[in-house]
């Protein structure tokens, strides 16, 4: 028997198997095993399809034991998951020299920002046009400002959210005092997150979808500030 804790709960599991079937997902990744339930239902919802494989990245599964290995074997989803050890930068990197395309990833693994960026940077170039890339616990700092960083991209676009949001009181009244102020000013002397107070509400999830529109074409010198 394992205590659960930190498990994606069941009404975040049902909204990825949604967006599994809206694009008929049957090549997927997910960075971040642990207990292994989302992987279970991601398996689940793409075991009908001939061509279906699912690359799962969690180099610290050895300290949970192995049970998301555990009850990937035992459900009989072995055959066509491909799991790594290693870090996913150094995965990633070699999925993209093995010319590997894909439908759906999630992201449910650190929340650091430069490394959460790192496997966005990769998983951009690995998705299909029209994929999906799902950003989870968007509430927190790392994977927030990144949500941020990703809506200003050209080749983006938010498909869905899921799950409360996080806008607290203090930052809604900021945010109604910023839109006093004329937009230069209000530019320059707040924060991104506050003087675009239309873009935070629209990151304001828990579990955020990116569609993939484009390859990413920006010029050199693209720069948008987040």
């Amino acid at each position: 028997m394992y205590p659960l804790h930190s498990e994606t709960p069941i009404d975040q599991i049902e909204f990825l198997i949604s967006l599994l079937k809206q694009i008929e997902a049957r090549r997927c990744l997910e960075i971040g095993l642990a207990y292994g339930i989302s992987t279970l239902a991601t398996c689940d919802a793409i075991s009908g399809f001939a061509d279906r494989v699912m690359y799962s990245i969690d180099p610290d599964q050895i300290n949970w034991r192995d049970i998301g290995l555990k009850n990937i074997d035992d459900a009989g989803f072995s055959p066509f998951v491909r799991f790594f050890r290693e870090p996913s930068a150094k995965v990633l990197s070699r999925l993209q020299d093995e010319a590997v395309v894909l439908d759906f990833v999630y992201i449910d693994s650190t929340k650091i920002f430069d490394i959460l960026h790192t496997d966005v940077f990769y998983c951009t170039k690995l998705l299909r046009k029209g994929g999906l890339l799902v950003l989870d616990d968007c509430g927190i700092p790392g994977p927030h400002k990144l949500a941020r960083y990703l809506l200003k991209m050209p080749h983006w676009r938010i498909y869905v959210s899921h799950g409360a949001g996080t806008l607290n009181w203090k930052r809604r009244l900021a945010a109604s005092a910023a839109k006093l102020m004329p937009g230069g000013i209000r530019t320059k002397l707040l924060s991104p997150a506050l003087s675009d107070f239309e873009n935070e509400r629209r990151i304001n999830g828990r579990c955020i979808a990116f569609q993939k529109l484009s390859e990413d074409e920006r010029r050199w010198d693209w720069f948008a500030d987040f």
